[in-house]
């Protein structure tokens, strides 16, 4: 069986005035089922990271790495995230 999640949640970001890096955190709600697993998962997923993020001209480049800890009944399990967005700011 192939594996899959998908994720509902919601997280803030603190920016420093003085620096171009920012941390960040959230939660969500985890839907999943694991590899080698025939049950769907409903779970907790916590996530904490860190980021910068650099004006260039009109827009906002931005890399971020979390650090994801998923809370399900059978087996919980972590994963590493990398992001590197392009974002206009408004």
């Amino acid at each position: 069986t192939d594996a899959y999640m998908l994720e509902v949640g919601g997280g803030v970001r603190v920016y420093s005035r003085l620096s171009l890096f920012f941390i960040s955190g959230g939660a969500g709600y985890v839907y999943a089922a694991l590899e080698g697993d025939d049950a769907v998962e409903h779970g907790l997923d916590l996530n904490a990271g860190a980021g910068f993020a650099v004006p260039v001209y009109l827009f906002t480049a931005e890399a971020q790495a979390l650090a994801h800890q998923v809370v399900v009944a059978s087996d919980d399990f972590q994963y590493l995230e990398a992001t590197v967005s392009l974002a206009l700011p408004f």
